[in-house]
């Protein structure tokens, strides 16, 4: 119950559900409906992160093209609208991040986010 899995997508939090229980791991899907009071490890969006706390947190996919997602940055056609989601991104980010009491871990494949720059640095 102390351990989430945050990913930028709904189709990679039911991937990272279904790897967990093939492990045979307990997994409570963070939704609109999850109660919290039940035993599992928490997987959901990073948007489902808001406002919940966790004893250790893995944010899996951190890389470019789920972050920032693809479509947030490539549907604007405006620089600065463009800027905007980018921010947009990075702040959904730093929450997802921030939900960890005490380790954080973060994974990617391929390319790091470029959000994470220099933070291995400062680490």
């Amino acid at each position: 119950e102390g351990i989430a899995v945050f990913l930028r997508t709904n189709a990679l939090a039911t991937e990272a559900s279904a790897a967990l229980s093939r492990a045979d791991l307990p997994v409570l899907k963070l939704h609109s409906n999850a109660s919290l009071h039940d035993p599992g490890i928490r997987v959901g969006t990073m948007h489902r992160a808001k406002g919940l706390e966790f004893q250790a947190v893995a944010i899996s996919a951190v890389e470019e093209g789920q972050v920032p997602h693809r479509r947030a940055v490539e549907e604007q056609t405006d620089p600065s609208d463009e800027e905007d989601a980018l921010a947009q991104e990075q702040r959904l980010l730093y929450v997802a991040m921030t939900r960890a009491r005490d380790e954080l871990w973060l994974s990617w494949s391929g390319t790091p986010s470029r959000f994470l720059e220099g933070m291995a640095d400062d680490a």
